[in-house]
């Protein structure tokens, strides 16, 4: 799923908005993952893909890293 979802950030060929929906499909997954070491590692991938974008999305995106690194919080 992985894989998939970071293909669609990156495919030229898809609709910005559908891009821009992938971007924030695997940024809520991976702030839900149990480790802290595979969030980090999701969001690096994620990075990467971003880098793909149009300039004029890429440069609006700001992600909270320390948020994401530290994940949900279960009660």
């Amino acid at each position: 799923m992985e894989k998939d979802v970071l293909s669609f950030i990156a495919d030229n060929e898809l609709d910005d908005l559908n891009r821009l929906r992938m971007h924030y499909l695997f940024l809520n997954y991976i702030y839900y993952l149990d480790k802290k070491e595979d969030r980090l590692a999701g969001l690096q991938k994620l990075e990467e893909a971003d880098k793909k974008l149009p300039s004029y999305m890429y440069s609006k995106l700001n992600i909270d890293k320390a948020g994401i690194s530290e994940g949900f919080k279960k009660q």
